[in-house]
């Protein structure tokens, strides 16, 4: 068994490239990587500590091919460039951070496995010794066993990562995730949208709100602002809640960073929701630099507080509406809702595009009808 070694955490960094100690160094060096065109980040891997450090995505080239010897550096690249590396100052969306912490989880157990950190001795016998390692683990905070869903979605994040790093450089040995099974079947992922009629209950309840909850923190404009968004624009949580002030010209949003480091020149919102940001900037927010939508210290605003504002709406909607009525909505289910609200009235290809770099293979999930919206259409043929 090879003498494990320490993985050090990682923090979110954006201009450098940290390369590993190596025998005989006595500390990690950095190599500054200068900004060019929009294109790949060059890094320098190192195939001893696998530690995953982001890299500038302006950098012109990928890893040169006599150092493509660091699963580590690979994993980096691919979080930097696929997954989307969150800018100087901003925080990581959970997505970012959940599929760096199973890179991560990883790469602490490959170089103890194999003593090394070179992607080609990552082959379908690591992956499965690997699954069988998560299924001995307990949480770090539950104590318990992971759970299946958990253990699948580290095996999701691995397939993707390695599909990537295998169109860059092929494995020595073939894909290393082949035949390495799920622990739980797949089943039809749950419709996540909208019930008929609940768009405009909730658009009804923020107007209510708008003129009942006046203290200063209750912030109705803000709320209002942040549910018309989400309902005109399609945008994910975290791709709203990254909005600054200079992205909103007033009508749409301009140069939106989007999943994947995918920056969209315009996302427009439509008079109603461009009218509710113009309010909130009105009535509360003010016109000083930062974060479009801020908290009442004027920190940006965090997913929960997000979710917070639409449950406030949702209980104002639900106040005199039958148990089997009631809303419940979150800051994702309003961009299911939009797609296929949009694949309905305008097309799939519509949504595709509002969906911003989704594949195909995703966008179904989006925009496939509901169990009753299918079984209403099979009654009236």
């Amino acid at each position: 068994m090879a003498k494990k070694r320490r993985v050090t955490p990682v923090h979110p960094v954006t201009a450098q490239v940290v390369v590993p100690k190596a025998p005989g160094n006595k500390k990690p060096s950095t190599k500054s990587v200068a900004p060019k065109k929009a294109s790949r980040p060059s890094v320098s891997p190192s195939p001893k500590e696998g530690k995953l450090v982001l890299v500038t995505a302006s950098a012109e080239k990928l890893i040169p091919t006599s150092r493509r010897n660091s699963l580590a550096a690979w994993f980096s690249l691919y979080l930097t460039l696929e997954v989307g590396a969150p800018a100087n100052g901003e925080e990581a969306t959970n997505t970012f951070k959940a599929k760096r912490a199973d890179l991560e989880r990883f790469i602490a157990f490959f170089t103890e496995f194999t003593g090394d950190d070179d992607p080609d001795q990552w082959t379908v016998a690591t992956s499965k010794s690997f699954l069988k390692r998560l299924t001995e683990t307990t949480g770090a905070r539950s104590g318990k066993p992971l759970a299946p869903t958990t253990i699948d979605r580290v095996l999701a994040t691995l397939r993707t990562a390695a599909k990537w790093i295998a169109h860059q450089r092929p494995f020595l040995a073939g894909f290393p995730m082949a035949k390495v099974k799920d622990t739980t079947p797949k089943r039809r992922p749950a419709w996540r949208g909208l019930p008929e009629l609940a768009e405009g209950r909730l658009r009804n309840a923020s107007l209510q709100l708008m003129k009942t909850n006046t203290r200063a923190n209750q912030r109705p404009y803000r709320n209002h602002a942040l549910l018309y968004v989400g309902l005109n624009s399609a945008l994910r949580p975290s791709e709203i809640l990254g909005l600054d002030l200079a992205q909103f010209d007033g009508s749409a949003l301009v140069n939106v960073r989007c999943k994947g480091n995918l920056i969209v020149e315009r996302v427009p919102l439509g008079k109603d929701a461009a009218e509710a940001l113009s309010d909130y900037l009105t009535e509360e927010r003010g016109e000083e630099p930062g974060p479009l939508f801020q908290s009442k210290t004027g920190k940006r605003l965090t997913l929960q507080k997000y979710a917070d504002a639409l449950k406030a709406i949702a209980a104002m909607a639900n106040r005199n509406l039958p148990e089997g009525e009631k809303i419940d909505v979150s800051p994702h289910v309003l961009r299911h809702h939009t797609l296929r609200k949009l694949t309905r009235e305008k097309g799939i290809e519509f949504a595709k595009k509002r969906s911003n770099h989704i594949s195909d293979r995703h966008i179904w999930r989006y925009v496939e009808p509901s169990e009753d919206e299918f079984e209403k259409a099979i009654e009236g043929h």
